[in-house]
């Protein structure tokens, strides 16, 4: 009984961790993804030029402030996926760019 619980509690924690981290699925006008957008996200203070949750590069306007740094999402989706990471996560994601 208990391996049948564990077994099913670890499918759910990976089905759960997989949702959480998998690209977020919208549409894209190619325009989003030149390099005039990532300009446009450095100019508007992103410290990234890469979503934190896809991996997309950051469109204008889709940012966010975290602990007095300004993060940039590829769509509002992803930022609503930042917010549900924990102090921890975003900490360690900040840190890669702000050496």
């Amino acid at each position: 009984m208990f391996h049948r619980f564990t077994r099913a509690a670890a499918i759910t924690a990976i089905a759960a961790a997989a949702a959480f981290v998998a690209a977020c699925h919208h549409d894209h006008d190619e325009s989003m993804h030149s390099s005039t957008s990532k300009n446009t996200n450095v100019a508007m203070g992103a410290i990234n030029d890469k979503c934190p949750i896809s991996g997309q590069p950051v469109s204008p306007g889709e940012v966010s402030d975290y602990k007095g740094h300004t993060v940039g999402f590829c769509c509002a989706g992803c930022e609503g996926k930042w917010n549900a990471m924990t102090d921890a996560q975003k900490d360690a994601f900040v840190a890669k760019y702000s050496k």
